[in-house]
């Protein structure tokens, strides 16, 4: 009874699992998930993966294009698997020098599947690593898991780099850093079941103003994805016009076609500058706000259609900038029902925590979609990051004080009723 007693003994409700022997053959049961994995090693796996993962991605889908462009018949498959590579690495923040020429417009599209496939390998990974309740495990574990993805980075950046097209290293680092640190560390954390206890211990107030700037922000982004998709219907005939006026073959307006579609998250986020007021420049000397147009030539991309006319702009279009005031207030009155405190100074403290977060959140994405694509007239491009940040935290904020203050007004004067 006492042998048949002791048999579980890992406690984790898991079948034991058979121990092979011979190192060689404990190493290939390791990688082929035989053995349970400590957090820290599934970390390191599963970073491997995301970066190799993205990149078979990256290289499938550009030997696809290369295919369809006449059937291959220009250039090779080795510029092609090099062009996506290059994307791979603009998708992690990384500025391109291609022929002594800046490219530095970050396609969010490829950043979001980035950080999707992180996420999703890591929290594969905490789910099948051995079950931990120790801290200092998770924070081992996001270490390795976003130094291995940077180191992986890195090492890609320096392989695919040539004579004609190389990337800079220390934008690689930083993106590297923070898709694995964020993405993997979320993702381990919730994989490994330790994001409940961990969220649980942080103070109410944290949590408060985070989820109403998380709302604020997403609202923000509705309307400017509403605002954008406005734009495009009323310059589609326009965009055709350019594709036509181009001629380009059917394999050519494919990929505009998938260009456009990589630089849908960047075009959404100038649309929320331009809700914001400052707007955006599509090269320099170039403006587009509610407040004015200056314009000029612009490149032909079917997806620059969707500019506004040159010239002076209707007066009814000053009313979208209450768009963001009403987004954050919204969200921190959401915020203040679902973490609500009936005191008045901190309700009104949260709400512009709310806000002010709201506001820097906003102008990370400005600065983050924004870029050079090329030297000249189209070294400036995206929205004016010192103008966003004054005018989202301040106008955010403000919103986000007399939502919070006004959220508790009413539900003191509720809770006197009843």
């Amino acid at each position: 009874m006492t042998d048949l007693a002791s048999r579980p003994g890992t406690g984790t409700g898991r079948p034991e699992r058979p121990v092979p022997r011979g190192r060689a053959a404990r190493v290939v049961a390791w990688l082929r998930g035989e053995q349970e994995r400590t957090l820290a090693g599934a970390a390191a796996l599963a970073a491997c993966g995301a970066v190799v993962t993205g990149l078979l991605v990256a290289m499938a889908l550009g030997l696809v294009g290369w295919y369809l462009a006449e059937a291959g018949a220009y250039g090779s498959t080795t510029a092609a698997l090099g062009a996506a590579t290059q994307v791979w690495l603009l998708g992690h923040g990384a500025t391109l020098s291609i022929g002594g020429v800046p490219v530095g417009l970050v396609p969010l599209a490829v950043t979001a599947g980035l950080v999707a496939v992180a996420h999703r390998l890591a929290r594969r990974a905490g789910r099948t690593a051995r079950p931990t309740t120790d801290d200092r495990a998770l924070l081992q574990a996001v270490t390795v898991f976003a130094g291995v993805y940077m180191v992986l980075v890195v090492v890609v950046c320096v392989l695919a780099g040539t004579d004609a097209v190389s990337a800079s290293i220390p934008r690689a680092v930083v993106g590297s850093l923070l898709i694995g640190a964020l993405a993997g560390g979320h993702g381990l954390a919730r994989g490994s079941g330790r994001w409940e206890p961990l969220l649980a211990r942080v103070p109410g107030w944290v949590r408060a103003v985070v989820h109403g700037a998380l709302l604020s922000v997403g609202l923000l982004l509705v309307g400017a994805t509403m605002l954008l998709a406005a734009a495009i219907g009323f310059g589609v005939n326009d965009a055709l016009a350019v594709l036509a006026a181009l001629r380009l073959e059917t394999t050519d307006q494919v990929a505009y076609g998938a260009a456009t579609l990589l630089l849908l998250p960047n075009a959404v986020v100038f649309a929320a500058a331009y809700l914001l007021g400052p707007g955006f420049a599509v090269g320099t000397g170039t403006v587009v706000s509610p407040t004015a147009v200056v314009l000029g030539p612009v490149p032909a991309f079917p997806l620059l259609a969707a500019l506004p006319d040159d010239g002076p702009t209707h007066p009814w279009l000053l009313g979208l900038v209450a768009v963001p005031v009403l987004a954050a207030l919204v969200g921190s009155g959401r915020s203040q029902r679902a973490y609500g405190v009936l005191s008045a100074d901190s309700a009104a403290l949260r709400g512009f925590g709310s806000g002010a977060l709201a506001g820097v959140l906003v102008t990370l994405l400005a600065a983050l979609a924004s870029g050079p694509v090329g030297t000249g007239r189209l070294a400036d491009v995206g929205p004016p990051i010192w103008d966003v940040a004054v005018l989202a935290v301040g106008a955010m904020s403000l919103a986000g004080l007399l939502a919070g203050s006004v959220v508790a007004w009413w539900d003191r004067r509720r809770a006197r009723r009843t």
